[in-house]
């Protein structure tokens, strides 16, 4: 039941849990998170999170789960949010995986919202091919947001090239848009490209090379000012070459 437990100058923290098999189908889940350190909520602070969920396999390929998660914040802010998603695979090369979650978020500090997202994921494998992608949609409306609408798209390709050589691709996707004000826009966008060497008949060298691009376009309200001037500090867009190679000198030393 009790998972892990912890403190520091923030106070105590846990994880617990428990989960009760109905029979090899279905099972019935509860779990406990008291974090003394939560900050994406835009503050630092204790929070506790009760999920209450069921699991259940109707077939080899397809499964659901639906969840319900109660959430409070020391500084006052607190949520219910209803969770239901599926599972299911299709052949054996292809799984989908789709999410769907609502709930309302009390602030006392910016008012009521509510929040709807939905989510799809697909994964696809074979012998030399590995890819995983997500495409999520955010819809947040509430007094101090406005209407706001987010948007994520995640992709990581994986292919074997020769039996010593491996490309891996990644391309990540977030935007966000209010109807209220701009300062709570935030673009991201973040492109990885590279190969890995891990060649057969040397299995003492590993090598990756690998090329990053990032571009971060953050919202206003999450940067701080210049010395000399009231707009935003900086805005982060990055190009990045990097080589990690091992090499084993002895089968002890490397």
């Amino acid at each position: 039941w009790l998972r892990s437990v912890q403190n520091g100058d923030g106070g105590w923290g846990a994880k617990a849990g428990e989960e009760y098999r109905e029979s090899d189908r279905t099972s019935y889940y509860a779990n406990y998170e008291l974090d003394t350190d939560r900050t994406d909520t835009g503050y630092r602070g204790r929070s506790s999170t009760m999920a209450l969920g069921s699991k259940s396999r109707y077939s080899d390929s397809l499964s659901v789960f639906g969840e319900q998660r109660r959430q409070s914040v020391d500084n006052g802010q607190s949520g219910l949010t209803h969770a239901f998603g599926l599972d299911y695979a299709a052949n054996d090369h292809w799984t989908w995986g789709g999410r769907f979650e609502h709930g309302t978020i009390a602030d006392a500090l910016s008012g009521d919202f509510t929040r709807s997202a939905l989510s799809i994921n697909p994964s696809y494998h074979n012998d030399k091919v590995k890819y995983g992608g997500t495409v999520e949609w955010r819809d947040e409306d509430g007094r101090s947001l406005g209407h706001r609408v987010s948007w994520l798209f995640k992709n990581n390709l994986g292919y074997q090239t020769t039996a010593d050589w491996r490309f891996q691709g990644g391309l990540d996707i977030a935007q966000s848009n209010s109807d209220l004000t701009s300062g709570i826009n935030a673009n991201f966008t973040e492109g990885k490209v590279g190969f890995a060497y891990r060649p057969v008949d040397n299995d003492r060298l590993n090598a990756l090379f690998k090329y990053t691009y990032l571009d971060d376009q953050s919202s206003a309200g999450q940067l701080t000012p210049t010395r000399n001037s009231s707009g935003n500090g900086y805005q982060q867009r990055s190009h990045v070459f990097n080589i990690d190679a091992i090499y084993d000198l002895t089968p002890k030393l490397g």
